[in-house]
């Protein structure tokens, strides 16, 4: 009985090529790819009717094997070593940060027609030398997580 299929899809879903069975239907293919002959003939005869190309078949496991062995090769054996200085300017530029998130409205100018007189309040906190920077440590970019900051961002 001959089946007529809308698309390709409705094909694949009622074929062995469906991708339940893509491992086994690999390997059998990459054996033709070596052997022709060294496979069933029902597998040869589908496999033969495949469109032929200008390029030449190459067998998955050997991409697959080449990518896991890159992947491999790639882990750092040792873990780097953070320098304690950096690590600790972080933290100190992270405390600033959250002094300006928990406190930052105390020096906002919430009365900029100067109608009812409010005075800001002055923070240590909000102050960079309170956290330990100086002038040149206003130049230089650090990154904190995703953010980066510094003079030019």
């Amino acid at each position: 009985m001959q089946y007529q299929y809308k698309n390709f899809d409705d094909w694949l879903a009622s074929s062995p090529f469906g991708g339940s069975n893509q491992a086994y239907v690999e390997e059998i293919y990459e054996q033709y790819l070596d052997d022709p002959h060294s496979i069933d003939a029902s597998w040869k005869a589908i496999f033969d009717s495949f469109p032929s190309t200008a390029m030449v078949e190459q067998p998955h496991s050997q991409v697959r094997d080449y990518f896991r062995k890159l992947a491999r090769e790639n882990i750092p054996e040792a873990v780097t070593v953070v320098d304690p200085e950096a690590s600790t300017k972080q933290v100190r530029l992270l405390q600033w940060i959250n002094a300006y998130r928990f406190r930052g409205y105390t020096q906002a100018n919430l009365d900029p027609l100067n109608y009812y007189r409010w005075k800001t309040s002055n923070v240590p906190e909000l102050d960079y030398h309170h956290h330990g920077f100086s002038e040149t440590d206003l130049n230089e970019t650090m990154t904190v997580g995703k953010y980066v900051f510094g003079k030019d961002t």
